[in-house]
């Protein structure tokens, strides 16, 4: 019994060590967006539709917005008014069904996502250059082997037992 609970102290040592270095990285680069008028879940709208559009899909449902941003059709509908409204996406009614709302990113859209992605590219090569390219490599390996492991653990055991794990603790 001492054993076991000798692991989960240390497994929980290590788990709180682990947020709290995630927590002070997030809190080193806070970069001022160049967009004001975008939210962050709006500039992940963004990425996703400009990510459809360059693998062919230009029009992309309400539906599959709701589906990816795992947001409901009314907080779509929300998100989407301003971006429209600031010419970041256009809504195409579908001929056949007016009832059917497609979305489109427009070239602002497509400019804000080029913006921000270099933004990222730009503070990612920093890291490279603080890390060192045995030290990134390193840590890519680490992220896609826990992002692997982490997806397998989550099919296997589902949200619910990460949620009883906080519970229990």
């Amino acid at each position: 019994m001492a054993e076991e609970f000798n692991e989960t102290n240390t497994e929980t040592k290590l788990a709180e060590e682990l947020t709290r270095a995630i927590r002070h990285f997030n809190r080193c680069y806070r970069p001022e967006p160049e967009n004001t008028d975008l939210k962050p879940k709006m500039m992940m709208l963004l990425h996703f539709l400009w990510h459809k559009k360059h693998h062919g899909t230009e029009l992309v449902s309400l539906s599959a917005i709701g589906e990816e941003m795992r947001l409901s059709p009314p907080s779509v509908t929300l998100m989407l008014n301003p971006m429209e409204k600031s010419n970041y996406i256009l809504r195409i009614r579908d001929l056949e069904d007016r009832r059917v709302v497609f979305v489109q990113i427009t070239d602002k859209g497509e400019k804000a996502v080029r913006e921000l992605y270099e933004a990222f590219l730009s503070n990612a090569r920093i890291m490279v250059q603080l890390l060192g390219e045995e030290d990134s490599r390193t840590y890519i390996d680490l992220m896609k082997k826990l992002t692997r492991l982490y997806r397998e653990f989550m099919k296997k055991e589902g949200p619910e037992h990460s949620h009883e794990s906080r519970t229990e603790s």
